[in-house]
C-alpha cells in the first residue's frame, strides 16, 4: 500500500499550496474584488479574449500626472503556505485619450500580518502595458522580498507620467496570481 501511494505522488505530484485570485478574468462584475474609489472603477463589457460572456475592469485617474502610480481597485492574498516563486500574469489595455505618458502597472504590497496587515515598506512594480491600445500580456515569476511576508496586496494601478489630468484609462483582464504551472493553463506565454 505504502509503495502504491508513494507511486501517485511521484507520477503525479504534490501540489503545493496555491494562493489565487478571485474572479481573476472579471466575468461579469468585479465581485472578489476590494475597490477603494468607486467612482474610479466600473466593470467593461471589453474582454482581452474577446468573449461575449466575460469582461474586464476599467480604471481611470483624475491624478494629473507626476509619475505616481494610482489604484482604486484591489486584492488580499494569503501567501504564508505558499511555495515562492508563483506566477503572475495580466492582460491590460491603455487609453492615452490625450493624455501622454499613461500606463499600466500592477503593486505588491508585502505585509507581515493576516488581512492584509503590518505594512513592511516592501513594494514592488510590475509594468504590464506601457501605452499600447491594444490587449497586452505579461507574465513575471513573483517572490516577496520579505521573507517573513504573509500576505500580500495585489493593486491594479494606472501610472500617469504627466498631463491635466482629464484623461487616461488602463482596462485590466486575465489576472493571475499562483502555480508556475499555470503558465500552460491556457497557452504558452514566454516570461518577460
Amino acid at each position: 500500500m505504502h509503495r502504491f501511494l508513494l507511486v501517485l505522488i511521484v507520477f503525479f505530484g504534490w501540489s503545493p499550496v496555491l494562493a489565487e485570485l478571485v474572479n481573476p478574468s472579471f466575468e461579469s462584475d468585479l465581485s472578489g474584488w476590494d475597490i477603494q474609489t468607486v467612482e474610479f472603477v466600473s466593470w467593461s463589457s471589453d474582454d482581452a479574449n474577446g468573449s461575449a460572456t466575460s469582461g474586464s475592469v476599467e480604471q481611470v485617474s483624475p491624478s494629473p500626472g507626476g509619475g505616481g502610480v494610482g489604484s482604486a481597485i484591489s486584492q488580499c492574498i494569503d501567501v504564508e503556505a505558499v511555495e515562492f516563486p508563483v506566477l503572475f500574469r495580466a492582460s491590460a489595455k491603455v487609453l492615452e485619450e490625450g493624455e501622454p505618458g499613461v500606463n499600466a502597472v500592477v503593486l505588491f504590497f508585502e505585509y507581515r500580518g493576516p488581512d492584509c496587515t503590518n505594512f513592511v515598506g516592501f513594494v514592488q512594480d510590475f509594468p504590464v502595458n506601457l501605452g499600447v491600445e491594444d490587449w497586452q500580456s505579461k507574465s513575471v515569476l513573483y517572490s516577496p522580498d520579505d521573507a517573513k511576508a504573509r500576505t500580500v496586496g495585489i493593486r491594479l494601478g494606472i501610472l500617469k507620467e504627466v498631463g491635466t489630468g482629464e484623461g487616461g484609462r488602463v482596462f485590466y483582464d486575465n489576472v493571475v496570481f499562483g502555480s508556475p504551472t499555470n503558465l500552460f493553463q491556457d497557452r504558452f506565454e514566454m516570461l518577460d
